[in-house]
């Protein structure tokens, strides 16, 4: 059980965009040991190359071994390497695991993910010329903004600095919620103290 701690701690180093390498290290040890919440950790290190030398097939190996384990972490990266091959259900199936499991960073991805298909189906909804298929579109897209507000504000509340980002700018356009200033530019502000880099996955 201590070493489900490796994972915690090195993916707390992994989103904070803090000391990769330290998180590789801590990710191995605890995959040394038969852990497959670490190998999750170091799946998710493969295949970014934090820490370590990119390699998409030990990660792909590693996130299935993780996962077959019912570890969040595994998902995680399975969603990703689906998400990378366009496999945008397959992503959601796995990310929606991950995040009921309690995973932070498949919260703030499965929400980006729901981002994404709402901005692909705007165009869609200025081509409508049907009314009621017009209305069932904006329903679909103002509850695909209220799913992501949720899962940013759960992913912000758990100390997930990116989120507080995407909060930001969904205060500051009115998306999901009403119009905010203030909100906005306190979650601006935290995304900022926050100083990190967005990571790639």
């Amino acid at each position: 059980m201590f070493l489900l701690l490796y994972a915690w701690r090195a993916t707390v180093l992994l989103d904070s965009s803090k000391n990769l390498e330290r998180a590789f290290a801590l990710a191995s040890f605890g995959a040394e040991f038969g852990c497959p919440h670490c190998n999750g950790v170091l799946a998710r290190c493969f295949f970014a190359g934090y820490g370590c030398q990119q390699d998409l097939a030990k990660a792909k190996r590693l996130a299935q071994e993780s996962a077959d384990d019912d570890s969040r972490y595994g998902l995680y990266v399975l969603g990703y390497l689906a998400y990378e091959k366009g496999r945008l259900v397959a992503a959601k199936t796995y990310w929606q695991k991950a995040a009921d499991m309690g995973l932070t960073v498949a919260q703030f991805n499965l929400a980006s993910l729901l981002v994404h298909v709402r901005q692909n189906l705007r165009p869609l909804l200025e081509r409508q010329q049907n009314e009621e298929d017009y209305i069932e579109l904006c329903r679909l897209i103002l509850q695909l903004d209220e799913e992501a507000f949720l899962l940013y504000l759960e992913a912000s509340k758990k100390g997930y600095p990116l989120a507080w980002q995407e909060l930001g700018a969904m205060f500051h356009y009115g998306i999901a919620v009403d119009v905010n200033m203030d909100l906005a530019s306190q979650c601006f502000a935290n995304a900022k103290k926050a100083g990190i880099e967005k990571l790639k996955m």
